[in-house]
């Protein structure tokens, strides 16, 4: 079979919504969480975020199990029960009792906050998006997302807006 662009046939093919989310905070749909291992043999979930208006979307990986750092396991997973808290999971203590697969976290709604991001890439330096942190999506109101709201004291972790509104002259 060969191809040919003059018989090219988008008919049946769905356009994309957004693009990846822009810096701010966000309220998203989880639309899905897979488990996945490691390059160092540990575990970790990915998450696929998408914005409830269908603005954008984000991809985020939270590490479960570091095998050579009890840190970063901690620090995965404090990330991890940050999230499914403030996404109101039934228990963020024990998210997959019962059996439940990992997969059973998509469907959750979470408040996400995105900051830009530079990383390297086939060495050159480019600038993207990454998460931050999460936050109880019924602070954002009725505006849904809102990517120039600031951050509330009880984010899952602080702000690093360069911001200064005060008057002291140095």
């Amino acid at each position: 079979m060969s191809f040919s662009f003059d018989n090219l046939n988008l008919e049946n093919v769905t356009i994309q919504s957004g693009g990846a989310l822009s810096p701010g905070r966000h309220v998203c749909v989880i639309k899905k969480a897979e488990a996945q291992k490691s390059r160092a043999g540990g575990g970790m979930i990915a998450f696929q975020f998408e914005e409830v208006n269908g603005n954008g979307q984000i991809r985020n990986w939270i590490n479960v199990y570091v095998p050579s750092s009890e840190k970063a396991t901690r620090i995965g997973r404090e990330e991890l029960k940050t999230m499914l808290t403030y996404a109101g999971h039934a228990n963020p203590n024990h998210p997959f009792a019962n059996d439940a697969p990992v997969s059973s976290l998509a469907g959750l709604t979470v408040g996400v906050r995105v900051v830009s991001d530079t990383y390297m890439k086939d060495g050159e330096e480019r600038t993207g998006s990454a998460v931050k942190g999460y936050f109880d999506p019924a602070e954002v109101g009725s505006t849904a997302s809102s990517p120039t709201a600031s951050a509330t004291p009880n984010e899952a972790t602080s702000s690093t807006s360069t911001d200064m509104d005060d008057d002291i002259p140095f």
